[in-house]
């Protein structure tokens, strides 16, 4: 005999977070019968809940000069913070421990900020250049609530600031990494989620993530 699987949903089911399951066979003498199963997604333990593991520290050093760029789109207002070095850093005791890579000058933070939302919208680019000699594209996009702290931190140098904790701040990214360096080639295919924080000292500011890998959790 023949069996048929097909897993669909419903345009309008009853009740949310249910879909059909129709299991349909054909034997031989030609008697089909029809099973539809009604399942609850919570139910389903196939399903595993994402896992969050810090592999990498990303700090990129900022400085004293904003460039404003006016509305986009008569919409957020943009402005480009040019960034000056910093490092990205695997964790020990992960795949990416023993990993150091300098960043290099030239990165910039191309933030906008919308008044309507009191959200600034983080637009990263940088790069830097690892032990080995390989070469490491960073950039990453997120959100960050606008806080006085965070104003304090890129529109006035002359402002005593002090380093803030993770978890102070609404403050999330998604960062996406290409590099020559084929060790640690398989961070191209990872999707990294980043949770900030300033950083003060040695006479610099900063922004500072940690960078979590996201996987099934199985």
């Amino acid at each position: 005999y023949s069996v048929r699987a097909n897993a669909y949903c419903i345009p309008s089911p009853p009740r949310p977070g249910i879909f059909f399951v129709s299991v349909r066979s054909s034997f031989n003498w030609g008697t089909p019968f029809s099973v539809y199963l009604y399942i609850l997604h919570h139910n389903l333990h196939t399903m595993a809940t994402p896992k969050l593991e810090h592999i990498l520290t990303l700090r990129a050093y900022g400085t004293p000069i904003a460039v404003p760029a006016g509305k986009v789109r008569n919409g957020p207002l943009r402005t480009c913070h040019p960034l000056e070095g910093g490092f990205l850093r695997g964790v020990d005791g992960t795949e990416t421990e023993g990993l150091s890579v300098d960043l290099t000058s030239g990165g910039s933070d191309w933030i906008s900020y919308d008044p309507s939302t009191n959200m600034a919208h983080v637009d990263v680019r940088t790069h830097g250049i690892d032990g080995a000699g390989d070469g490491f594209y960073i950039s990453y996009t997120g959100y960050l609530r606008g806080e006085e702290i965070g104003q304090k931190f890129l529109g006035d140098w002359s402002a005593e600031v002090e380093s803030t904790n993770y978890g102070d701040h609404y403050w999330w990214t998604h960062a996406v990494i290409e590099t020559s360096s084929e060790k640690y080639k398989s961070l191209t295919t990872t999707f990294l989620v980043g949770q900030g924080r300033w950083y003060a000292g040695e006479g610099k500011r900063a922004v500072e993530y940690k960078l979590f890998k996201v996987s099934t959790g199985a």
